[in-house]
C-alpha cells in the first residue's frame, strides 16, 4: 500500500519558530563534532551549535538543583518512525535511552529489528538535539520524516506530556500482529510522498470516469475516520472499522475478493 504522510497538526507559529530556530542537519557524521557527558561516558554526534552540554546526567543520581515548570509554548512533541535494519538491539535500546535520558525527554521508543518508532515530548532545544543525533548518527535510516506538534495552550503541561521514558524492543515497528517474515519492508509497496499522492487523486477526478481498479483504503482508526474520510470521484474509499492497527489483517482476508488485482492507495 502507499504510504500516507500526516500534515503537521499543532500550533503553527510554534511550529514554525521550531524549525527557524533548530533546522534539521544534513551534514556528514565524520564532520560533526562529538558531545560528551562530563559524568559518564555517553558521547554523542551533533551539529556545532545545537547544544553544548547535557542539562545533568541521569547515572549520577542528582536531579538538577532548579528545574523550572515549562509552559505549554516550551514543549514540542516529536513522532517519527523508520524502517531500518537494527542488528544489536541492546546498543540500539542503550543509545536511545542514554540520550533521551540525558536531554530530558520523556515518551515511549520501540525498537524491532526492522527498525524504530518513536514519540516523545521535551522542551525544543533538546528535542532538536535528539532529533539532529538521530539523523547524524546514521543508524536509524535515512530521509526520516519527523513530525513536530506543539502543545494546546489552555491546558496544563503536565496533563499533556508523558510521565515517564520507556525505551524497550518490540517485535514490529507498527503492529499488526503477524510475523514479520509475512511482510517484510524491503517489499512494500511503492511509497507516494504527499504531493504525488493528492496529484495521483486529482488526476483521478479530472478523468471524470470512475476506475473501479482503484481503491482508497484508510487505515486510521474508527474514531478517525468517522470524522472524516479520504475521497476521490475517481476512485472507491474503504474505511475499516478498525479499533486498532492489528484488526487490519482480518478486514483484508474478509475482502480479499474486492482487493484482489487492484491499486491500492
Amino acid at each position: 500500500c502507499s504510504s500516507i504522510t500526516a500534515p503537521w497538526s499543532g500550533n503553527k507559529q510554534n511550529h514554525q519558530e521550531f524549525l527557524a530556530l533548530y533546522p534539521p542537519s544534513l551534514s556528514r557524521l565524520e564532520q560533526m563534532p562529538a558531545i560528551s557527558c562530563k559524568t559518564c561516558s555517553f558521547t554523542c554526534k551533533v551539529p556545532d551549535g545545537s547544544h553544548h552540554s547535557f542539562p545533568f546526567c541521569p547515572t549520577s543520581g542528582k536531579a538538577p538543583e532548579t528545574i523550572p515548570v515549562p509552559s505549554p509554548a516550551d514543549i514540542v512533541v516529536l513522532l517519527y518512525y523508520s524502517y531500518v535494519t537494527i542488528d544489536d538491539m541492546d546498543s540500539a535500546i542503550a543509545w536511545h535511552a542514554d540520550l533521551c535520558k540525558h536531554l530530558g525527554l520523556k515518551g515511549r521508543v520501540r525498537i524491532a529489528g526492522e527498525g524504530v518508532n518513536v514519540v516523545l515530548d521535551g522542551e525544543q532545544q533538546p528535542i532538536s538535539v535528539y532529533r539532529n543525533a538521530v539523523v547524524e548518527d546514521g543508524r536509524w535510516g535515512s530521509s526520516i520524516q519527523f513530525k513536530v506538534s506543539g502543545l494546546n495552550e489552555h491546558k496544563q503541561v503536565t496533563e499533556q506530556r508523558f510521565p515517564t521514558l520507556s525505551v524497550k524492543s518490540c517485535a514490529e515497528v507498527v503492529s499488526l500482529g503477524l510475523s514479520p517474515e509475512l511482510y517484510p519492508p524491503t517489499e512494500g509497496a511503492i511509497h507516494l510522498a504527499p504531493a504525488q499522492w493528492h496529484r495521483t487523486l486529482a488526476e483521478l477526478e479530472q478523468s471524470k470516469e470512475k476506475r473501479n481498479d482503484v481503491i482508497l483504503v484508510d487505515t486510521r482508526n474508527v474514531y478517525e475516520s468517522r470524522i472524516g474520510q479520504f475521497q476521490c470521484d475517481g476512485a472507491t474509499t474503504m474505511a475499516p472499522p478498525l479499533r486498532q492497527f492489528t484488526d487490519f489483517p482480518k478486514f483484508v482476508d474478509q475482502h480479499v475478493d474486492e482487493l484482489k488485482g487492484k491499486t491500492i492507495m
